[in-house]
């Protein structure tokens, strides 16, 4: 199911784009990318030609650290699918080694809201380095990755990032430590409710204000009533 999430106004027209990010991000939008990219929301997304790197693959499908196989992003589960290739698993069913691991999330995930997984990108479980504060021992555990609805599509998430961004909540923070190269925001969009609203907590590079990753903050609990 696709959700249609209207944003208050058109951005400035297109930059140019290499045609092989073209062809990366036509595979993840399909029929929708021609609107995305007249429309300006593929610019509001950092883009790195020296290194590839693309903040809206990044959020939507996942990838890893440069030079290495170290996962990272990914939270959006239909664009994994769509944009990473499949396999066959022990249990002889196909499925994209881009995806949530439902077999290991207790969490449930509520209809039509952001959730909370456990997830693997090209085959490999995301994990996150965790240091205690007393002792300092730092340990490596599976990632619970925040997760956008999965009945959005690309171009619903896109649009809901773009609200998030012309209502943030917590302007300020783009003031604070001004030697880092990104910042975070946090704004608000709605829900298909239309009165209930997820939180996004966007990184924003401090050079060219462009969107490098977004993820919707939630606590694996319902939002709508």
């Amino acid at each position: 199911m696709s959700i249609e999430v209207q944003a208050s106004a058109e951005l400035a027209p297109q930059e140019q784009i290499p045609a092989e990010r073209e062809a990366t991000l036509r595979t993840l939008l399909g029929a929708d990318y021609d609107y995305a990219r007249e429309s300006g929301l593929i610019d509001m997304f950092a883009y790195y030609p020296e290194t590839g790197e693309d903040g809206l693959v990044h959020l939507l499908a996942g990838d890893y650290e440069p030079g290495t196989t170290v996962p990272r992003g990914f939270h959006h589960a239909p664009s994994g699918a769509a944009l990473w290739p499949s396999m066959i698993g022990p249990d002889g069913q196909q499925r994209p080694i881009t995806r949530k691991l439902p077999e290991e999330n207790k969490q449930p995930a509520f209809p039509m809201e952001p959730s909370l997984s456990k997830v693997a990108i090209g085959g490999l479980k995301k994990t996150a380095v965790h240091t205690d504060k007393n002792t300092g021992e730092v340990r490596v555990a599976d990632s619970k990755n925040s997760m956008f609805p999965d009945e959005y599509d690309a171009l619903a998430v896109m649009q809901a990032i773009r609200i998030a961004r012309e209502h943030v909540i917590n302007p300020d923070t783009a003031q604070k430590n001004p030697e880092k190269p990104f910042y975070y925001l946090e704004g608000k969009a709605p829900l298909i409710d239309g009165k209930s609203h997820m939180t996004i907590r966007m990184g924003i590079d401090r050079k060219t204000d462009k969107i490098v990753t977004a993820f919707p903050k939630t606590n694996g609990k319902p939002i709508m009533g």
